[in-house]
């Protein structure tokens, strides 16, 4: 007789307690998940959830609506088998207050990755505030209307501690002259 393949059922051993649904911190790593929708029904159940550990399963896809984790922060999907970063951006745009993430991704990903999460703080353990783009380059130019003068402009900064600078427009050097110019430190 032939037997009917059974489908694959999934022991994850969720919390139970009162106390460990009230845990702000999970980590579901190497469980060999390859779907996370069964599970979003208990994950919506911890009101206090941040952070998240998926590390190390087999998703290759993410749920299409994750908002119910409303308070989930930081998201560890590292050692998964996505294909793309396309194929679960939508999901990640669902998690309203999402800004720690851990996922492998390509060069060309990470930048995908950025601009559709522009309230990542840390990608990867980085701290994007640090080594992040502080914003669009000052205009080549301030001057470029006829009859304005070029006035030093104030660059714009997102944070009170850092030093404020002062922009003026880049003078030509004769390459061939001893002068060069001096190297700003902060």
């Amino acid at each position: 007789r032939l037997r009917r393949a059974r489908p694959r059922r999934y022991c994850v051993a969720m919390p139970s307690t009162r106390d460990a649904l009230a845990s702000d911190t999970l980590s579901l790593e190497y469980q060999d998940l390859t779907d996370l929708r069964p599970l979003m029904s208990k994950l919506a159940t911890m009101p206090r959830l941040t952070a998240l550990n998926l590390n190390g399963n087999r998703l290759s896809s993410l749920p299409s609506d994750m908002s119910a984790l409303r308070k989930l922060k930081t998201l560890d999907l590292t050692q998964n088998m996505f294909t793309s970063i396309n194929v679960i951006l939508p999901a990640l745009k669902t998690l309203p207050v999402l800004t720690g993430l851990r996922i492998t991704v390509t060069d060309d990903e990470e930048e995908t990755l950025l601009l559709a999460l522009p309230n990542l703080v840390s990608l990867n353990g980085v701290d994007l505030g640090a080594s992040g783009p502080s914003g669009p380059p000052p205009p080549a130019n301030p001057s470029s209307q006829p009859g304005k003068s070029a006035k030093p402009q104030r660059a714009a900064s997102s944070s009170a501690n850092l030093p404020q600078v002062t922009l003026t427009k880049a003078r030509s050097v004769d390459p061939s002259s001893s002068h060069r110019p001096r190297s700003l430190h902060a």
